[in-house]
């Protein structure tokens, strides 16, 4: 009786341990859903597809499909894919290790505002999808770049002087920096760097953070408009406020086309004792019981100048374990300030 019921009970031939790369991959997956696990990693098949192979084999003996896959079709085909996904994993991660440098970013209420802002685009469909964020020199624009890179993955592409007069100068540079090339070759003019930045950038959805956005141009603004109007790409621009209020002076039509796509502006205005408080609490700066006040101090030479730059060089001089005094903080900040600052007469 014994030995009958062990014979109806034991597993199949086809009940067989979980690849491990099935396993990596739910690992990977962790709290998100099916649909943005595949469409953040690009899976080569449905979100339904990946739901069926995650529970691997139907291991009820009850159920009349006891020891089948929940997937009925080719299984080596999906693992395949697989494999192919824990790659982009991989590869997102050692970039995400690349862009960080070991450093740690401090996540301010703008900043979070961003992000928040670039996981519901990502999720969501729209045509709306550029972002802003406008900040003095020493705002964290490029530092904000990286993150979300970081995060979700995209390119980084900074603007230049050459923007300013020239479509294929920016769009060349663009088509650089994302790897799309037209019949396995650069561009060699703006009709072919638009069919290939076109067609590499519809390979999934992801973010393309343009630094210095200062330096776009009458010209080089329509390559905003062409990505969101023929992509799914969000596209996040950085610049100087008072400088992008000269773009916008010199090329209106131009601009007011791109800022009807804008998703959400987030300007940086002030900085307050708070956000000084994290760096100190992140560096571990000793001020002797005196951090409120001593917050206080470096916020207002941080707005009067350098902002967050400021802050962390202000820091770097305080960072060793003795304590410090109000005298000391107040002294930092203003040798800082006297070395960031421009020579008398030289434009900010």
């Amino acid at each position: 009786m014994t030995e009958k019921n062990t014979t109806e009970t034991a597993p199949p031939p086809e009940l067989m341990p979980m690849p491990q790369v099935i396993a990596d991959l739910i690992a990977e997956q962790g709290d998100m859903s099916d649909a943005k696990f595949c469409r953040e990693y690009n899976f080569a098949y449905s979100d339904n597809v990946w739901g069926r192979v995650r529970r691997w084999i139907n291991a009820d003996p009850k159920s009349p499909n006891y020891g089948k896959h929940f997937y009925p079709g080719d299984m080596a085909e999906v693992l395949v894919a697989c494999e192919a996904m824990l790659r982009r994993i991989k590869e997102r991660k050692v970039l995400a290790s690349k862009i960080r440098a070991g450093t740690r970013f401090i996540e301010f209420t703008h900043f979070e505002t961003i992000f928040n802002r670039i996981k519901i685009l990502l999720e969501g469909e729209t045509q709306n999808r550029g972002l802003m964020y406008l900040a003095p020199n020493g705002g964290g624009k490029t530092a904000l770049c990286r993150e979300a890179i970081a995060r979700e993955g995209g390119t980084i592409v900074e603007c230049r002087e050459s923007w300013r007069d020239s479509y294929f100068a920016a769009i060349l540079d663009t088509c650089l920096k994302v790897g799309a090339k037209y019949d396995g070759r650069p561009p060699r003019n703006s009709r072919e760097a638009e069919q290939a930045l076109i067609t590499e950038l519809n390979k999934r959805k992801g973010i393309l953070a343009f630094d210095e956005g200062e330096y776009f141009g009458k010209c080089s603004l329509s390559l905003i408009k062409l990505i969101l109007n023929h992509t799914p790409t969000i596209v996040l621009i950085t610049a100087i406020p008072q400088l992008w209020n000269r773009v916008q002076n010199a090329a209106w039509i131009e601009s007011l086309a791109v800022v009807r796509r804008i998703d959400h502006v987030e300007e940086l205005t002030l900085i307050h004792p708070g956000d000084v408080l994290k760096f100190v609490e992140m560096r571990k700066v000793n001020l002797n019981g005196t951090s409120e006040e001593s917050c206080r101090i470096i916020a207002r030479h941080a707005n009067n100048f350098g902002r967050y730059d400021l802050i962390g060089r202000v820091l770097d001089r305080l960072v060793d374990e003795s304590p410090k005094e109000y005298g000391e903080v107040e002294s930092a900040c203003i040798a800082v300030e006297q070395m960031m600052r421009a020579p008398k007469g030289d434009a900010r």
